[in-house]
């Protein structure tokens, strides 16, 4: 059983074995429910406390100034920032922190984050000679729980999506934190005119005219389709490989992370042959050319959670 907290004994008080049990033998490690039930349990903590804090499954011990996470135990990061939105799911309370653009965070006591990384989307490739371009493929996305982070400003990096400009299409941008390291990579382009085969990425591109898809990198995403002679292949997304020219050259589909208390679709692949954009903060692919320019990647977007 869990422990009875803090007790205060008084001189000629019996020590009962109840006390023993409640108070020794059930518990090395104070339990409370918050860390306000334990400010008032130990108005005056002395160095070298330990408690357990059961709404945050964090351990902790006072310092002599402060109550400061173990390492390696399961705390709340706290963040001095406002935050993009709060939700309570299962009975935990949790705030997140949307980064659409480059911006930075204040943690200001050591503990772990869940973080969602999507890097740009790539562009979509041009048609050109009756043979259409081929998607983008999907920014790199990756869904990370219980990551340890120090207490600092640490950089969110949002990565733009690529060009599907004639005859220069780009792959998207990475995104990512500098502390601790986490990056994705962008998604490859599409296949076009001066380079039909689909670029590696977070998720390959579509290849154009009869080309192959480019491939993924390890553990991150999935390929992009093989054109056919007229329909470019779709781009590879988190959820799945793009489809070949020849079965309509789809995009391949994204992945629905629920960080934000509801669940949204990332990094999906984008379709050859469409002209179509890939979805701002999304990282999706952009679509592969049908006549003229493919469409431009998605930007991506970093998203970080913390319990509250």
């Amino acid at each position: 059983m869990a422990g009875s907290g803090y007790k205060d004994f008084t001189t000629g008080e019996v020590l009962t074995a109840s006390d023993v049990q409640d108070y020794l033998m059930d518990q090395s490690v104070m339990v409370f429910a918050s860390s306000s039930a334990r400010s008032s349990a130990i108005p005056s903590p002395t160095e070298g406390m330990v408690t357990y804090l059961s709404d945050d499954d964090a351990v902790e011990y006072y310092d002599g100034s402060d109550w400061t996470a173990l390492a390696g135990a399961l705390a709340s990061a706290a963040i001095s920032d406002t935050p993009t939105g709060t939700y309570t799911d299962a009975g935990i309370d949790y705030a997140y922190f949307s980064f659409t653009a480059t911006g930075t965070f204040t943690v200001t006591a050591a503990g772990f984050i869940d973080v969602l990384i999507v890097a740009g989307g790539g562009g979509g490739g041009h048609s050109a000679d009756g043979n259409r371009g081929g998607g983008g493929g999907a920014g790199g996305s990756k869904y990370l729980t219980n990551v340890y982070v120090p207490a600092t400003t640490i950089t969110a990096t949002v990565g733009g999506g690529g060009t599907g400009a004639a005859s220069n299409a780009s792959v998207g941008s990475r995104s990512g934190l500098n502390y601790p390291i986490l990056f994705m990579m962008g998604g490859g382009k599409g296949g076009q005119s001066s380079s039909i085969l689909g670029q590696n990425g977070g998720s390959g591109g579509g290849g154009r005219y009869f080309a192959a898809g480019g491939q993924p990198f390890v553990g991150i995403g999935n390929a992009g389709g093989t054109a056919s002679s007229s329909v470019g292949g779709g781009g590879g997304g988190a959820g799945g490989a793009g489809a070949s020219g020849a079965s309509g050259g789809a995009g391949g589909a994204g992945q629905a992370i629920t960080i934000t208390g509801s669940s949204v679709t990332y990094a999906a692949g984008g379709p050859g042959s469409t002209n179509t954009a890939g979805t701002a903060n999304r990282g999706n692919g952009g679509g592969g050319g049908a006549s003229g320019n493919g469409g431009n990647g998605g930007s991506g977007i970093v998203i970080v959670r913390v319990k509250v």
